[in-house]
């Protein structure tokens, strides 16, 4: 599985990550130009996962944000279903 800066997947989701790679994101959507269309996908997928934390119980949204703390690094031969979308 290849590294993904931008996202971490556990318990069969997947969710953009804070991090370095994101901070550049932001940068290149607020100064440089036309975003291309994988920087366009990655800032829809933070949109979609603000709205879905927005909406699940606390609960859930703390453990989601426990995760989201470890950062991108994934383990793909420990959770095999990693990757899909809920």
């Amino acid at each position: 599985m290849a590294s993904d800066p931008f996202h971490r997947n556990f318990d069969g989701m997947c969710w953009p990550v804070p991090g370095m790679a994101l901070n550049e994101l932001e940068w290149r959507q607020r100064y440089a130009g036309e975003p291309s269309t994988s920087d366009r996908m990655v800032v829809a997928s933070v949109l979609s996962a603000y709205s879905e934390l927005v909406r699940l119980p606390q609960r859930q949204r703390n453990k989601i944000i426990a995760e989201l703390r470890k950062g991108p690094a994934t383990s793909a031969k420990s959770h095999p279903q990693e990757g899909r979308m809920p």
